[in-house]
């Protein structure tokens, strides 16, 4: 079978708990926090990369059965 490499560079995820996730990602994976809002913390693999995933807070998850990826 061939296959193609994806290219993504950036990924946003709809997070509800801050302070879980803050966790999971810096303390557990070991990622770089390179920036904080009130609403999103975007995370890098290393100090002075751009970062690669964004967190966002705040609203509501659907209760509805959707396909998607949520924390």
């Amino acid at each position: 079978m061939d296959t193609q490499p994806f290219n993504i560079k950036k990924i946003t995820l709809k997070a509800s708990n801050r302070q879980v996730m803050r966790h999971f990602y810096e303390e557990l994976l070991g990622f770089y926090l390179a920036e904080e809002t009130e609403n999103t913390l975007a995370y890098a693999f290393r100090e002075k990369e751009a970062p690669f995933l964004k967190l966002e807070f705040g609203g509501n998850a659907s209760t509805e059965k959707t396909t998607g990826l949520f924390h």
